[in-house]
């Protein structure tokens, strides 16, 4: 659900700042692992400048992918006559590359998410909230991410989900609701970094609404490439 790059039709692709972009025949690759919703909030979202944001919501769109966290519009899609909602947030926008923000770019604000969730519960049955947010590399959620992703449970959101430290962090049953503070890397070699070359991938299982359970299964880096491991839980 996490794209951390823009799509830009002009490079550098690579630079050794912290500055990412992402050719955008690259769509491809989002295409054939089946993904329907991605959160394209995230403290990179703008290393392409506006237009890279343009970019990145018509090639989503063109490919059938559905975007959220940058479009003022929350994403819905329907599977087996149920509605799912997504909205998408993060910390930062800015990756001190600007001074400014942008207003496409939905920013965390646990004073004003469970509003959020309410104007989309009106058109949705679930909710599930995206969250970059998080220290990097450490293995607690910090005072923001908890914040933030309890009030989008006691807002209605069924699940929160969180990304940015890229390294695995714990799971928490609050309330009715679920909340992964960080799923860690999924396809993100740093090999230079201990314990980044290994995240989980969240399976949620739900009987119509009604969400029953969770699975976690361990992703590891060899070489370049991600390979499933076993079930966690």
């Amino acid at each position: 659900m996490y794209k951390r790059q823009p799509f830009a039709l002009t490079g550098p692709y690579f630079e050794k700042r912290m500055v990412f972009r992402t050719h955008p025949s690259m769509v491809e690759g989002l295409k054939a692992a089946g993904l329907d919703v991605i959160s394209t909030a995230n403290n990179h979202s703008r290393d392409a400048g506006p237009t890279g944001i343009d970019h990145t919501l018509r090639i989503l769109r063109e490919s059938g992918i559905t975007p959220a966290g940058t479009t003022n519009e929350p994403a819905v899609i329907a599977k087996h006559g149920v509605r799912f909602g997504f909205l998408a947030y993060t910390f930062d926008q800015r990756n001190g590359n600007t001074l400014t923000d942008d207003p496409r770019v939905a920013m965390l604000d646990a004073a004003t998410v469970g509003r959020d969730i309410a104007n989309l519960k009106k058109g949705c049955d679930v909710v599930i909230v995206s969250m970059h947010a998080g220290w990097e590399y450490q293995k607690r959620p910090n005072r923001l991410q908890i914040r933030f992703a309890r009030a989008a449970i006691d807002g209605g959101a069924a699940i929160v989900v969180g990304h940015h430290p890229h390294i695995y962090q714990p799971v928490e049953r609050y309330k009715n609701g679920l909340i992964f503070y960080s799923l860690g890397n999924l396809v993100f070699d740093q090999a230079q970094r201990p314990g980044v070359r290994q995240g989980v991938v969240a399976d949620v299982f739900f009987s119509g609404p009604a969400m029953q359970r969770y699975e976690l299964r361990e992703v590891i880096m060899r070489g370049s490439a991600p390979t499933l491991g076993p079930l966690l839980q």
